[in-house]
């Protein structure tokens, strides 16, 4: 991406497209573009092509409200341009080769290096395309990469508070190279060991006025150098793009300060200071509060005010340092802004922890050793044509590579990483590296769950999907994460549910078809034509498929993929017994019966052609009845064995009746 002006910050969003649950969003609009981009020759030049996206857009999903006002061409193109900055699309609107790969479930398998991190397939995309994002300067020239910063940052350092952390990424500045930006990460030492405060660190190292072009500052020195300040002036260097009636006020406050400065009486100081209160000048002086020190007490007399504040930049007799902190608060309000979606879309990679505000890695040892090895190659900036990078659909950015491809590490190189890694951590040779990275991460997100995702916590949960409301959803994703939809954490909380169930008999990583981020939440279900949840026993394959459809829609929208799912679960494991059990809200009786007929009848796998097998068990549980379950401590095995006993009698016809005989054995 490239940066509007010298003292603009960089945003991985837009604001027109300020979604949480941006992965299942993503999966959503990249098939609708690419079907739209196969009708059309060019995005730029087509706004009649551009208003079809649109309505294509409001038509097929609920992502987005329809508004009459709306300019349909402009908001298809402010939809998409969400998908612009990582490199999921370009500006023309052509899909990247990591785009359709990840669209048609065919991304590049993942290389050693990303085994080692144990990530699902759509946290890799996100990976690899943070590695290769860059932020571009105005003059299309220089670029520094803030998600490898932000790496160096995190193995320097831990528990970093996110407010330091967001302020530290968003104030690099492309015409910085890789010593200073070290530099800069070095110094902050001194805060994490308490001998300075976050504010003294950035302003000897970040400070926005340093930023300042010598044009500006001679603007700048111009308008205060006259005995009366222009307005319009004013207005050039005291900007707004939003409002002008922000610059107004910002005028009148400056008239406000003058004033108090030349005559410092109670009507002038009552005056500034009910000016100081107003939301925009907080935002643009005072850094989101009261520019100034203020009692507690409904009046304040000159003399206490000025002693309260004897050191405000804003009373100072020098100018330039009004329009100083004018800088560095409104930079600070759009870090604040544009932190959320940097955030966000960093947390898609699943290698970060934003837990209680601060920042971590999730295995700072591993990426501190790639960082230490290659330092010589992993660069934090660098110098390239902006159009050859970021506007050539054929240029790196968009190619589907790996991160070993990416960072140009061989295997070679990395064979001599496992070995210090092995003897580091004391992994033998006969266990793989592989395995021994995924029973690490099991165990974090088994520690995890125990402490977060309670029994109660869990059934509380069920009893909320179960009465299903607006105010319940939200209630869910409060109590889980806001960047999943609701059904992505139905799924997350039945796969803990049966973790329950199972006495922790099985692993969850493994068993589960989702992406989880840093912190083990989850955030979409992941592609790959599988079922939801497949939990491997010892001598069986147990499939959970969930849903929150209403059973009025369950005929047609899961009866052929649960059907499709058993049977080429059950083709590829012919070698044991594979059983399915439905999980939702509601059943449909319909349903529940040809799930069960689908065991007397010989179905074929769609992965397997030709492959068939002589039906698949499906049985179905209520949401309802799972909390039953977890309330009496029925344990699995009890389940189990009433369901595969109803199995072995196959019946020639199909009651209505047949399942309520399983559940008087299943629940008491």
């Amino acid at each position: 991406m490239k940066l509007e002006n010298t003292n603009s910050v960089f945003n991985l969003g837009d604001t027109s497209f300020r979604r949480k649950t941006l992965l299942d969003d993503y999966k959503v609009i990249l098939p609708i573009l690419k079907n739209h981009m196969e009708k059309v020759d060019r995005w730029g030049e087509n706004n009649e092509g551009q208003a079809i996206f649109y309505h294509s857009m409001i038509n097929q999903t609920d992502l987005f409200d329809r508004d009459e006002n709306d300019e349909p061409a402009k908001r298809a193109r402010t939809l998409t341009n969400a998908l612009v900055k990582p490199g999921l699309i370009n500006a023309n609107r052509q899909l990247s080769e990591v785009a359709l790969n990840w669209i048609d479930n065919k991304v590049k398998r993942p290389d050693k290096l990303e085994q080692w991190l144990t990530l699902k397939i759509d946290n890799i995309v996100f990976l690899r395309q943070c590695f290769k994002l860059r932020v571009y300067d105005t003059n299309k020239t220089n670029y520094f990469y803030p998600f490898r910063i932000a790496i160096e940052l995190l193995i320097s350092y831990e528990d970093i508070p996110e407010f330091h952390f967001f302020n530290i990424i968003h104030s690099i500045e492309p015409k910085m190279d890789d010593d200073k930006i070290r530099e800069i990460i070095y110094n902050y030492h001194k805060v994490a060991n308490n001998f300075q405060s976050f504010e003294e660190f950035y302003e000897e190292n970040l400070s926005a006025g340093k930023s300042i072009t010598p044009e500006l500052l001679i603007k700048v020195e111009n308008l205060f150098s006259k005995s009366e300040v222009d307005e319009q002036e004013f207005y050039e260097v005291f900007y707004n793009r939003k409002s002008t009636n922000a610059q107004k006020l910002y005028y009148k406050f400056y008239q406000a300060i003058t004033a108090f400065k030349n005559n410092p009486s109670d009507q002038n100081l009552k005056t500034l200071i009910e000016i100081s209160r107003n939301s925009s000048i907080k935002k643009a002086f005072g850094y989101g509060m009261n520019p100034f020190k203020l009692t507690r007490k409904k009046s304040i007399s000159v003399e206490e005010f000025l002693e309260l504040n004897f050191d405000n930049l804003l009373l100072s007799e020098n100018s330039i340092l009004f329009f100083n902190q004018f800088m560095s608060s409104k930079r600070s309000d759009l870090i604040k802004e544009y932190s959320d979606m940097t955030k966000r879309i960093f947390n898609l990679t699943g290698i970060f922890s934003f837990s209680n505000k601060l920042v971590n890695l999730t295995q700072p040892w591993l990426f501190r050793k790639i960082t230490a090895t290659y330092r010589d190659r992993i660069f934090l900036t660098g110098e390239e044509d902006y159009e050859s990078y970021e506007e050539d659909i054929n240029s790196l950015f968009y190619k589907d590579q790996s991160l070993m491809e990416i960072l140009l590490i061989s295997d070679t190189e990395l064979e001599r990483i496992e070995a210090e890694i092995r003897k580091e951590h004391g992994i033998p040779d006969k266990v793989s590296i592989v395995e021994a990275f995924d029973e690490m991460s099991e165990q974090k997100l088994r520690s995890f769950i125990e402490s977060i995702f309670v029994e109660s916590k869990v059934i509380l949960l069920l009893k909320l999907f179960k009465n299903r409301s607006p105010e319940n959803d939200k209630k869910i994703q409060k109590l889980v994460s806001d960047a999943a939809t609701v059904p992505t954490i139905f799924e997350y909380i039945i796969a803990i549910a049966w973790y329950y169930l199972s006495e922790k008999n099985f692993s969850i990583r493994k068993s589960v078809n989702l992406s989880l981020d840093g912190n083990f939440l989850p955030l979409t279900h992941a592609a790959g034509g599988d079922g939801d949840i497949i939990i491997k026993y010892s001598d069986f394959i147990l499939m959970l498929e969930v849903t929150l459809m209403d059973r009025n829609a369950q005929k047609r929208g899961e009866l052929e993929p649960v059907i499709r799912h058993a049977t080429n679960l059950t083709v590829k494991e012919s070698d044991k017994e594979v059983l399915t059990i439905f999980i939702a809200d509601e059943l449909d009786q319909n349903v529940v019966n040809l799930f069960r007929a689908a065991s007397i009848v010989q179905l074929e796998s769609t992965q397997q052609k030709g492959q068939q097998t002589d039906g698949v068990n499906i049985f179905s549980l209520s949401i309802e009845e799972i909390i039953h379950l977890l309330e009496r401590k029925i344990e699995y095995q009890k389940i189990v064995k009433g369901i595969r006993e109803h199995f072995s009698i196959k019946p020639s016809f199909v009651k209505t009746s047949w399942r309520e005989d399983v559940l008087e054995k299943l629940l008491n």
